[in-house]
């Protein structure tokens, strides 16, 4: 893909995401919702990550960011708090646990300094 170039379209996360970082400014725009309020979610689990990918082009391709996130100290989550916008006092993220209201674990920080796209993996479905 050595001649691979970003799409025009303001409304593409992926060129967005990959030319400038992520934003948290924008979180919950596609979904609605945050199980754990307004920050960047991951997850290890790449059939999650799958699930949220979206092509808005033709293209039979799907594509997941591999990030470089840092966790710092980590508060173990496993039910819904939507109404977060940090994490909970003395933590640095939130960890959401496979259980109660969750089927696959998530990783959410709410800086934008704390992720870094690092790899994409383009696949067909």
């Amino acid at each position: 893909m050595g001649n691979a170039q970003f799409c025009a379209s303001t409304k593409c996360s992926l060129c967005r995401i990959i030319q400038s970082s992520f934003d948290i400014s924008l979180s919950g725009s596609n979904t609605g919702w945050g199980r754990f309020g307004k920050g960047v979610y991951t997850s290890s689990t790449s059939s999650k990550s799958h699930d949220y990918s979206h092509n808005g082009c033709s293209s039979s391709f799907k594509a997941i960011l591999l990030n470089k996130v840092i966790v710092g100290k980590g508060c173990k989550l496993t039910h819904d708090s939507p109404s977060l916008t940090a994490p909970p006092a003395g933590y640095n993220s939130v960890l959401g646990e496979k259980g109660g209201s969750l089927k696959h674990d998530e990783l959410v920080v709410y800086t934008n300094a704390a992720i870094q796209p690092s790899f994409l993996v383009i696949y067909e479905p």
